[in-house]
């Protein structure tokens, strides 16, 4: 198990997103948006979240996951299945 500060987990992500060409910052930053919508929405179910101390921690397999998180986005953008991609986290 990977632990990570949920900031960082959001940098991580984002980061892998905007890595694609297709992509860019652009997407990243809208990805970041939705994902901090779901993240303080109470009604949405959190397994991968925890709370250390007051601190918010995203919880991952390992570090593989981050990269699956980010082609997963990428593959729902290019078949225009986003929403279908948010629906998965709920």
């Amino acid at each position: 198990m990977l632990k990570m500060p949920m900031e960082e987990f959001i940098e991580e992500v984002k980061a892998e997103i905007g890595g694609y060409e297709e992509l860019g910052e652009a997407k990243a930053t809208e990805w970041e948006q939705r994902f901090l919508a779901w993240i303080n929405n109470p009604k949405s179910k959190k397994k991968n979240v925890e709370e250390v101390k007051g601190k918010r921690i995203y919880v991952l397999e390992d570090e593989s996951d981050l990269f699956q998180i980010a082609d997963a986005y990428f593959a729902a953008v290019d078949a225009e299945q986003e929403e279908e991609y948010w629906a998965k986290w709920e």
